[in-house]
C-alpha cells in the first residue's frame, strides 16, 4: 500500500487540456480593501440623494449632491486654494505634535524626574476641552494660521506622547539586560531595541492623532468664521426686555482685523449699518 502511494506521488503532473475550466481566482486582498469603502461611499451618496430628493430636510441644511457638485464647479479656484491652505496647516500641526510628543515620550521614559514633572501636567491639560478654549486662541492670536496650528497641536499631542511612552516601555526587560551585558550603549539600545519595539503602538497613536488634528482644525475654522462674521457686523448690540430696544452699543476689537477695514469703511457697509440702526430705532418705538 505504501509503495502504491509513493508511485502515485512520483507520477508527473499532467497539464489540463485547453478548454478545461480552471479554479476561480479569488480577488486579491488589496482589491477587496478598496471595494468595501467604495461600496459604502456609493450607498452613502444614494442615501444623501434620497433624503434631499424627498425634502426630508431643508436644502439650506443639507444641499443635494447636484447643488454641491455645482458649487465645486462654480468656485474651483476658491475651494482648492482654501483646501490646500487648510491641509497644509493641518499637516503642520500634526507634524509638530508628532515630533514634540515623541521627544517628550523619550525624555519621560529615560528620566523619572521629567516624568513626575510633566506627566501630571499633560494629563491635566488633556482634561481641558480644547473646543471650549479655541475661541480664545483666535482672540489672542488673531485671524491667521497660528491659532489653527496651535489647536491642532494640542489635540494631537496627547495620543502621541501616551502611545510613545507605552511603546518604549513594552520592551522585555531581559532583552534590555542582554544588550547592556553585550556592551551596547544607551543610544544604540534605543535605536536597535526600544524604538522598533515601540513602533506598533506609536503608529496607532499617530493614527488617532491625525484624526484629532483634523477635528481641531475644523473647530478652529468654524470659530474663525463665526468671529469674522461678528467683527464684520462691527456692532455688538445688547437687547433690552422690549423687542428692538437697544441698551448699549460697542465695537468689537479683535487682533488681525486690519484686513477688513476697507469693507467696514465702504459706502455699502455704512448704508447697511444705517439701515439696521433705523430698523432697530423704529422697533423701539
Amino acid at each position: 500500500m505504501t509503495q502504491q502511494a509513493q508511485q502515485a506521488t512520483a507520477l508527473p503532473s499532467v497539464p489540463l487540456p485547453q478548454g478545461t475550466p480552471s479554479r476561480r481566482r479569488r480577488p486579491s486582498r488589496g482589491v477587496m480593501t478598496a471595494v468595501y469603502p467604495a461600496t459604502f461611499l456609493a450607498l452613502l451618496v444614494v442615501a444623501w440623494f434620497a433624503v434631499t430628493a424627498t425634502e426630508l430636510v431643508e436644502p439650506y441644511i443639507i444641499p443635494s449632491p447636484g447643488d454641491t457638485w455645482q458649487a465645486f464647479a462654480d468656485y474651483p479656484d476658491y475651494l482648492w486654494e482654501h483646501t490646500l491652505v487648510t491641509t497644509g496647516e493641518t499637516i503642520a500641526g500634526f507634524a509638530i505634535a508628532s515630533l514634540v510628543g515623541v521627544l517628550f515620550a523619550v525624555l519621560m521614559v529615560y528620566s523619572s524626574t521629567l516624568e513626575k514633572t510633566f506627566y501630571p501636567l499633560i494629563l491635566f491639560a488633556q482634561v481641558i476641552p480644547k473646543i471650549a478654549i479655541a475661541p480664545l486662541f483666535v482672540v489672542w492670536l488673531g485671524f491667521g494660521a497660528s491659532p489653527k496650528i496651535l489647536v491642532a497641536v494640542l489635540m494631537a499631542f496627547f495620543p502621541v506622547v501616551i502611545s510613545g511612552i507605552s511603546g518604549l516601555r513594552s520592551v522585555d526587560p531581559e532583552l534590555l539586560e542582554l544588550t547592556s551585558t553585550m556592551g551596547a550603549s544607551p543610544v544604540k539600545t534605543f535605536w536597535k531595541v526600544r524604538f522598533p519595539a515601540a513602533l506598533p503602538e506609536l503608529l496607532s497613536g499617530l493614527k488617532v492623532a491625525a484624526t484629532l488634528a483634523v477635528t481641531g482644525m475644523t473647530v478652529v475654522l468654524v470659530t474663525h468664521s463665526v468671529t469674522e462674521a461678528v467683527y464684520l457686523a462691527s456692532l455688538a448690540i445688547v437687547m433690552g426686555p422690549r423687542p428692538g430696544r437697544v441698551i448699549e452699543e460697542f465695537t468689537v476689537d479683535i487682533p488681525g482685523h486690519r484686513e477688513y477695514e476697507p469693507t467696514l469703511e465702504s459706502p455699502e457697509f455704512q448704508r447697511l449699518s444705517a439701515r439696521i440702526r433705523e430698523l432697530l430705532g423704529s422697533g423701539a418705538d
